[in-house]
Formats: structure tokens, C-alpha cells, sequence
């Protein structure tokens, strides 16, 4: 996405808000997975339950992800594309795994 802005786009910040990240994974499920399955490919989702919201940019969070999906579907040749997302051993951060 850097290169994409330094030619010319843009990238406007919106200020940080609560996000539930298991929506946001569920809207990239309905999106993504009509994708993976014209490419052949399975599409797959563990969101550990309970996670806290995340302070961000919901925006920006689903373009990124969106993005990071998108590529895996392309570039994979067979098999299951998946995101998992979990609270980090610190428990204050959450990992997210494509």
C-alpha cells in the first residue's frame, strides 16, 4: 500500500475507535470467500472468542486485511487460505495470522 501512496494516493486517517475484530473478520469471510472458492480453495476463520475491541482505525484495519487476503487467495495455488486471530501471551495485544 506504500507504493500505491507514494504515487499518488492517499491515505486518510480516521481516529481510533473500538473495533470488534470477529466482525470484521466475518465481513472479510462474506467478502473473500466467493474468491477462494472460484480459485478452488478453501477459505477458513478461528477468532478467539472474547477478544477486547481494538482502538484503531476500523477503516484502515479492514483495508489491511482485506489486502493481506486478497494476495493470499492469489498467490496461493491449492489448499485453504485462513486468518486466525488471538490475544497475544502478553494478553495485551492481539495477534492476527494470515
Amino acid at each position: 500500500m506504500k507504493v500505491s501512496i507514494a504515487r499518488g494516493g492517499s491515505w486518510t486517517s480516521h481516529a481510533p475507535e473500538p473495533v470488534w475484530l470477529g466482525e470484521i473478520i466475518q465481513w472479510l469471510s462474506e467478502t473473500l470467500d466467493p474468491m477462494s472458492r472460484s480459485r478452488g480453495l478453501a477459505y477458513a476463520t478461528d477468532v478467539q472468542p472474547a477478544l477486547p475491541p481494538l482502538q484503531t482505525d476500523r477503516t484502515k484495519l479492514k483495508q489491511i486485511l482485506l489486502n493481506l487476503l486478497s494476495n493470499a487467495i492469489k498467490f496461493t495455488h491449492a489448499g485453504t487460505v485462513s486468518v486466525l486471530a488471538q490475544l497475544a501471551p502478553d494478553r495485551e495485544h492481539v495477534r492476527i495470522v494470515v
